[in-house]
């Protein structure tokens, strides 16, 4: 009888310690992975925590919070900052800073109970990290300095007097400011081709040319203002691509007042670009002078940051209208021509000459008057007349143009008509010239010789030169 008591004694004792075992383990879950076997953890849980509480000197403290959570993948999908829901932020950061926080694991045991804290950074903290899991409640990490040799941070956990060591990489996670989980993503992507409807770009830095507009039509991306001109197709297209896709190396402020941005001269700012349509959607963006060292602060209107960005990642930035556009006056195919007239009012040439484009199903006849041109010849004085490169006067206020000298009229097959004009000038060894009533522009006076000399030579059947 006493032996069946003392078995039954020790059933109950053996079914209390594994009751008391099975809530032990229960509070201080394992996750049904397993980790290396030299990792000691000083805690480890599941799921992350709901929320993390972070304090560090210097810093202002915030509170990450998880918001949603899968559990077949075991990771945080959405979170935000507690009171800051209105800033863009880097979710991915935080929701890695919020996963990583299920466990840490130390290094070693430096000691169990010491009298003075401060000889590690811990009295006061250099940080504080408060994790509250749903499951288990809260945990309090003290951080205080780093260890000789940089081989790790002192941690204190909990109410304990132990010390531990922690690796740096860990804890580092827990001492950053807020502005470090923002997005850093100041304008959005774009594939290629670019995709936008108009972009416009002005600031002070245009102040001598005026706002420049790029317009996307059927025809692709073009120059409308202060120019209807086609994009130069080597510099152009990169150059707008910059406008997308825009990283800042960091914030400046956050959640800036009207005062603040007044301060950094954003009420008359240096440079500025205004997206409409595409698959980004809507944006402008204003930018200040770059400083001494090529630092630039940015302003997306609508979003409460102050981004800072290096100028020689923003090509854009004092782009003039003139780098945009293609260097040539007009440059038609001849395919697209039925004729090319020439007014002569200075005696240069005759008066007058007109020459016809007939378009057969594969080739074309160039007639002048009654004659049969050789096209090839043609063609050779066709690519001199239409390789007009245009130098931007920045000022010519003081150098009028005088009468034209000699006009080309291009007449296209689509109605249209073009004509570029040629004016003397007083600035040595340069014309002006003017596609219709646009902008005025020099060229080299040699050229202007070299179109008029060519012009005799096919006319009179001459060999032209390769220009």
């Amino acid at each position: 009888m006493k032996k069946k008591l003392i078995a039954i004694g020790v059933m109950c004792a053996l079914v209390a310690a594994f009751i008391a075992g099975y809530f032990f383990l229960w509070e201080e879950a394992e996750p049904p992975y397993a980790g290396p076997e030299d990792l000691v953890y000083l805690f480890r849980y599941e799921r992350p925590p709901l929320s993390i509480l972070l304090e560090s000197e210097g810093n202002e403290p915030f509170t990450l919070v998880r918001l949603d959570y899968d559990p077949q993948r075991n990771l945080t999908t959405d979170s935000t900052i507690e009171g800051k829901e209105d800033l863009p932020l880097d979710t991915a950061r935080i929701s890695g800073v919020l996963s990583a926080s299920r466990n840490l694991v130390f290094l070693e045991l430096v000691h169990e109970r010491v009298d003075d804290l401060s000889v590690f950074g811990l009295a006061p903290p250099r940080g504080r990290v408060v994790l509250d899991f749903e499951e288990f409640g809260s945990r309090t990490l003290l951080i205080g300095d780093i260890a000789p040799g940089n081989i790790g941070v002192y941690v204190m956990l909990d109410a304990s007097p132990a010390i531990y060591l922690c690796p740096l990489y860990t804890v580092d996670n827990f001492l950053r400011p807020y502005l470090d989980y923002l997005n850093m993503n100041i304008t959005p992507a774009s594939g290629w081709p670019i995709d936008f409807d108009t972009m416009t770009f002005g600031g002070r830095v245009r102040q001598s040319t005026g706002e420049i507009t790029l317009v996307t039509d059927e025809e692709g991306i073009r120059l409308d203002l202060p120019i209807r001109h086609e994009l130069n197709p080597y510099v152009g297209p990169g150059i707008l691509h910059s406008v997308f896709g825009m990283q800042a190396i960091g914030i400046a402020i956050a959640q800036p007042s009207g005062a603040d941005l007044a301060d950094f001269g954003f009420d008359d700012p240096w440079a500025w670009v205004c997206v409409a349509g595409g698959e980004g959607g809507d944006f402008t963006l204003y930018a200040t002078e770059p400083d001494a060292g090529g630092m630039v602060f940015l302003y997306r209107e609508g979003v409460p940051l102050l981004y800072m960005a290096m100028a020689n990642d923003l090509p854009w930035l004092d782009v003039q209208f003139y780098e945009l556009m293609l260097p040539f006056a007009v440059s038609p195919l001849l395919e697209e021509l039925y004729r090319i007239e020439v007014l002569s009012l200075r005696g240069i040439v005759s008066s007058g000459y007109s020459f016809t484009i007939e378009h057969g199903q594969d080739e074309v006849a160039i007639l002048f008057e009654d004659t049969q041109l050789d096209v090839d010849n043609f063609r050779r004085f066709f690519i001199t007349l239409t390789s007009a490169s245009l130098e931007y006067v920045e000022d010519h206020s003081n150098h009028q143009p005088q009468d034209p000298e000699i006009i080309f009229i291009y007449r296209y097959r689509t109605g249209q008509e073009r004509r570029v004009i040629f004016f003397p000038s007083d600035i040595p060894l340069r014309h002006f010239i003017q596609v219709d009533d646009g902008m005025i522009f020099l060229v080299p006076s040699s050229y202007v010789e070299r179109v008029v000399t060519d012009l005799g030579r096919v006319i009179s059947g001459q060999h032209v030169e390769a220009y």
